[in-house]
């Protein structure tokens, strides 16, 4: 059997990269990169990656001949239009297609389409989506919404992104980590600088600890421009030096530092986003608040049992209560951790997914 996989540049595809390549026959896995220009284009030489310019419209057509060459084709994240229209106007390959769900992708429903450009976009997504062969979901209940908004006709299949650079980052830290000698409660807001992050929400509830021993760390480096000068200025204005915005890339070891450093992290985004950082966080012993009611609280407090407030609770706590959080519950959210998300889970996950047919 071989396989297509279709992708772009995000930051945690060049791991998935070298995960399955370490995992997985690399001679049977083909990665189809599209890129904007030479630019984007990863800093290592991977054999099994071909980069297709994503306005070359002889770079499109060899992508799509591509596709009736491989036995699985997988779709990780439908954003790309002329990927959408290459399967819209052959709705045969779907059959052997699978739509690995991102969060963004399916989400976009919620957005207005004010365009005729958007709209026309929505209605192929729309007959796109209903029709591919696998629904593969990183939170179980992201498939009952494409179930629901696009009526899918295929079958739900469990994804996992795992980073191995990122876990063995998360385990030097565990290892080598001191405890923070300051009094102050370093609190991570979001993952990016877009607006199902809801940044100005937690500020908000935040404010009124403004004269307390906080620090506020929001990572702004990858998103909207715009999104995050508003969040920055509100921050600024509400907390003074106290608001640590984070507007520059970090390399992974910089950035799990960073997340060891925290005391807490509020994640109040509405949708499937940040998974990467909420479980490292949940790796490392923090104490962590999820948006109540979304997929994400669904799949990690309800399914998977893991420790997590909601958001909302901060409104009524006092300050003291905003960090307490047990050495039993840390515990038990490494365990956890372990148990879901460790390199062999996830390479069982990918093999149920290469071997359906």
């Amino acid at each position: 059997m071989k396989y297509l996989h279709v992708t772009n540049t995000d930051k945690f595809v060049l791991p998935y990269i070298k995960f399955i390549n370490k995992h997985f026959d690399q001679n049977s896995h083909k990665f189809a990169v599209i890129i904007n220009n030479r630019e984007e284009s990863f800093n290592q030489e991977v054999s099994n990656i071909e980069y297709f310019k994503n306005k070359n419209k002889h770079s499109i057509i060899s992508l799509s001949k591509l596709f009736y060459q491989y036995d699985g084709v997988y779709i990780h994240g439908l954003f790309n239009s002329r990927v959408i229209l290459l399967l819209f106007l052959q709705p045969w390959l779907l059959r052997k297609c699978s739509w690995i769900v991102w969060g963004a992708d399916l989400y976009s429903y919620r957005e207005p389409k004010k365009t005729i450009k958007s709209i026309l976009k929505e209605i192929t997504r729309k007959k796109v989506i209903k029709n591919f062969r696998h629904v593969c979901t990183l939170v179980k209940k992201d498939y009952e919404i494409a179930k629901e908004v696009y009526n899918v006709r295929g079958e739900y299949l469990p994804a996992m992104y795992l980073s191995q650079d990122r876990y063995i980052a998360i385990c030097r830290q565990l290892e080598n980590a001191t405890r923070r000698k300051d009094n102050i409660v370093k609190i991570l807001i979001g993952n990016s600088a877009t607006k199902s992050n809801h940044h100005i929400e937690v500020l908000e509830l935040l404010k009124r600890f403004s004269h307390q021993n906080i620090e506020i760390y929001c990572p702004l480096s990858y998103g909207d421009s715009s999104y995050a000068n508003e969040v920055i200025e509100y921050g600024t204005i509400t907390f003074k030096e106290k608001f640590k915005p984070i507007i520059e890339f970090m390399n992974m070891d910089t950035y799990i530092e960073l997340l060891d450093s925290m005391d807490i992290g509020i994640f109040n985004n509405d949708r499937q986003q940040g998974l990467g950082n909420i479980n490292s966080l949940l790796h490392l012993g923090k104490k962590v608040y999820l948006r109540e009611g979304t997929t994400m609280w669904n799949e990690i407090h309800e399914e998977k049992k893991f420790v997590v407030y909601p958001v909302e609770m901060i409104k009524s706590i006092e300050f003291e209560e905003l960090n307490e959080f047990s050495n039993e519950d840390r515990i038990k959210n490494k365990i956890l951790m372990e148990e879901n998300y460790s390199e062999r889970s996830a390479v069982d996950i990918w093999r149920r997914i290469f071997n359906e047919k």
